[in-house]
């Protein structure tokens, strides 16, 4: 199952990514991984009849999204914590939801959004129509609260290898207002934000990892503590060994 992916354009403050995965025709079914992640996602699923408009994430433990071999499906993979008020939903509303079905966004029905996306067959196109429909939206509507948007970045900037207790300290925060902030703005604690982010930097090393470059390397340069509490972490999270990826 071949995933295209295209990275933001413009919009790279809120957008991370943008992937597609094309139907193959029939009326099969196969599954689609989506392992622990802090993303949220706004995706489409496109066939010659009709739309489903899908939201989800983030996610706390390894998810299947059912994947129609009838469908193109084209998903739009945000920055953590931009997405919940663009849809006017709670973050905890779409916590391991991955076909959370929406009847309209941006201002257009999922008939509306079938049209534009069936006409454009490219990943860039398909990019390019859901970018100038975001440009329409005040970007700052998009973002959250500016102690949590500093705090966000914090985690990134250390790819998860930052304690909650640091984290709080570094904000000027007691790790309850922490907590409070993030299960509001991000529908996580901050503790499985952090986890998170640093399971899907390791697995982003894993993938690459050169020949003779060792777990035990790894897992020190994710900030694990050590090689086993590596191995437990990936395996708890992904259902799986390290040596998998």
């Amino acid at each position: 199952m071949t995933v295209e992916r295209t990275a933001a354009g413009a919009l790279g403050e809120v957008v991370e990514t943008y992937w597609q995965l094309r139907g193959k025709g029939g009326t099969g079914e196969s599954p689609l991984e989506i392992l622990p992640d802090a993303h949220f996602a706004l995706g489409f699923g496109i066939s010659e009849r009709n739309c489903r408009i899908l939201a989800g994430g983030p996610s706390t433990r390894a998810l299947q999204l059912s994947v129609t071999d009838a469908r193109d499906f084209f998903f739009i993979r945000f920055r953590p914590g931009r997405l919940p008020s663009l849809l006017g939903l709670r973050p905890a509303d779409l916590v391991d939801q991955t076909e959370l079905d929406l009847p309209s966004v941006l201002g257009r029905s999922a008939d509306e959004w079938g049209e534009c996306l069936r006409a454009a067959r490219s990943l860039e196109a398909r990019r390019e129509i859901l970018e100038a429909a975001l440009r329409g939206v005040r970007l700052d509507f998009l973002c959250q609260d500016r102690r949590c948007t500093q705090a966000i970045a914090r985690v990134e900037g250390t790819h998860g290898r930052i304690t909650v207790m640091e984290l709080a300290r570094d904000m000027g925060l007691s790790t309850r207002t922490l907590e409070r902030i993030f299960l509001e703005q991000v529908g996580l604690a901050p503790k499985r934000f952090i986890r998170n982010l640093r399971f899907q930097h390791a697995l982003d090393h894993l993938r690459r990892r050169p020949a003779g470059v060792s777990l035990g390397r790894i897992a020190y340069g994710c900030g694990y503590a050590d090689q086993t509490h590596f191995i437990n972490d990936i395996k708890e999270l992904s259902g799986r060994l390290p040596s998998a990826f």
